[in-house]
Formats: C-alpha cells, sequence, structure tokens
C-alpha cells in the first residue's frame, strides 16, 4: 500500500494540489519528504521499524525529536485539503467553456460529452475531489491536442 500511495497519490493527488496552489498565489514551494536520497533511505526498512508500536511516523518523530517542540511534534493530525471544486471553478472554469463543452468534445471524439456535462453538474464536495482532477486532465488532453495537431507544429522542423 505504502509503495502505491508513494507511485499514485502522491504525485496524482498530493503534489498535484500542492502545485497548483503554490503557483495560484506566485509561490515557489519545495514539498518535504520527496527527496529521492531519503525516500530510498527510509524504503530500506521494514514496515515495524518505521512504526515501532504502530505508532504512525514513529521513526521520523523519534528522528525529529531533537530539533522540534513537543508542542509541534504531539499535535492532532491535520490535513492539507484544497476545494478541488473551488480551484476548478475559479482558475479553470474559462478553459472548461471552451474545453469541455458538447461541441468541443464531440470535435475531439476522445470523451464522453454526456459523463462530462454529468460531473460538471455535481454540486461541491470534498468526495468528488478526483471527478475534478480528471476533468482538469481532460482539459489538459484537448489543449494537447490543440497544439500537436495543429498544421504550426507539424510544420516545424
Amino acid at each position: 500500500m505504502a509503495r502505491f500511495e508513494w507511485r499514485q497519490k502522491m504525485v496524482n493527488d498530493l503534489l498535484w494540489q500542492e502545485d497548483r496552489v503554490s503557483m495560484a498565489h506566485g509561490l515557489e514551494v519545495r514539498t518535504p519528504l520527496v527527496d529521492r536520497v531519503m525516500y530510498n533511505h527510509v524504503n530500506n526498512f521494514s514496515r515495524d521499524f518505521l512504526m515501532k508500536t504502530g505508532q504512525l511516523k514513529g521513526y521520523m518523530k523519534k528522528t525529529v525529536e531533537p530539533v522540534l517542540p513537543k508542542k509541534i511534534l504531539n499535535r492532532p493530525k491535520s490535513g492539507f485539503q484544497v476545494s478541488s471544486f473551488e480551484f476548478f471553478h475559479t482558475h479553470l472554469a474559462t478553459l472548461a467553456k471552451e474545453e469541455l463543452n458538447e461541441n468541443r468534445i464531440n470535435e475531439i471524439g476522445l470523451f464522453n460529452p454526456e459523463f462530462v456535462a454529468h460531473v460538471l453538474k455535481f454540486p461541491p464536495s470534498k468526495r468528488l475531489r478526483w471527478h475534478y482532477f480528471i476533468l482538469y486532465f481532460m482539459i489538459l488532453t484537448h489543449l494537447w491536442v490543440q497544439v500537436f495537431e495543429s498544421e504550426n507544429y507539424s510544420e516545424q522542423p
């Protein structure tokens, strides 16, 4: 499960959200704990070693204990959650109208216009964040087709 989360959720969810939020506010961000050397080091340890007595992030907490206050180490877990609905409708609304309308979807011919229309009608909900992630990729796919199938691109050396 940890490998799946590293390969899928980290890249396709957590890093995606961090990237969009930081760029939307003009920030250069370095996401902690994704350094390849650190990953390779920790990946050699068993889950039992990393989480002795079932303590989540036990190894990590023990490692940073000398430099972090107990208040930080023992605080309750809190997630970082971007409102995908809000992000989509704030930053991608114009592109969505251009690229996800029925005519454009039929013109490109890759996606089901009924499905897209159905998803676009959903009310805001945290549980639907993957729906908006998929819509984002549909927009990008249409833009990719536009760029790489254009006459100007095909004439490039």
